[in-house]
């Protein structure tokens, strides 16, 4: 049998190049971007709509924030024509991933934004967890002049995490006095300040 020539040989491992850019256009091609701007509206989930969307699936998680990509996240409902989803079960983490027409095209679970849904008596507590191999989180607290002190806290709804920092914000422009420890971050408004609500905010990590 005759040896295939030089010259087809080289014309051949130019298309393999060619082939596989092809086949990789195609797979980005049906992917859809993330979900945007979800977020924990009292137990109530809403993000903002996406224009490729045809529906969206829920995802539930883990009570606590130490679930890292899809580990742990099961399917429990699709959204069709509306951007917010409530969910029977509070005091857990859920994740949003849209799905175009016929569902060609999905976002990715694994990169999809973490949020946590509190009950009706916690609503002014939120946590936010960070897609990233560390498994950091943010805990913040809405308060008003009238608690006093507000604090924020790491180890929220059995959180295991240790304070990496914080954050103070206030309605005013007032100086509001802060103190972190190793799981809580403390903001208070000074007497006649006229802080009316405030926020902290803490940052912790595993």
């Amino acid at each position: 049998m005759k040896a295939p020539s030089k010259i087809f040989t080289f014309a051949a491992l130019l298309l393999v190049p060619l082939f596989l850019a092809s086949v990789s256009n195609s797979v980005f091609a049906n992917s859809l971007p993330d979900v945007s701007n979800v977020r924990a509206e009292g137990s109530t989930i809403v993000w903002d709509p996406l224009p490729e969307a045809a529906g969206y699936n829920v995802y539930a998680g883990s009570r606590v924030g130490s679930q890292q990509g899809q580990a742990g996240f099961q399917y429990v409902t699709t959204v069709i024509g509306s951007n917010s989803y409530q969910p029977s079960e509070t005091l857990r983490t859920f994740r949003i991933v849209a799905f175009s027409e016929g569902g060609a095209a999905f976002s990715d679970l694994a990169s999809a934004t973490t949020v946590f849904v509190p009950d009706s008596e916690s609503e002014a507590v939120n946590v936010t967890f960070y897609n990233d191999s560390i498994g950091r989180y943010l805990v913040t607290k809405n308060c008003d002049s009238t608690e006093g002190d507000c604090i924020a806290k790491c180890d929220y709804n059995a959180n295991t995490g240790n304070a990496t920092g914080g954050f103070c914000n206030s309605t005013s422009q007032t100086t509001i006095q802060s103190l972190g420890t190793q799981l809580t971050y403390r903001c208070s408004a000074p007497a006649g300040s006229g802080a009316t609500t405030f926020t902290a905010g803490v940052y912790c990590a595993p």
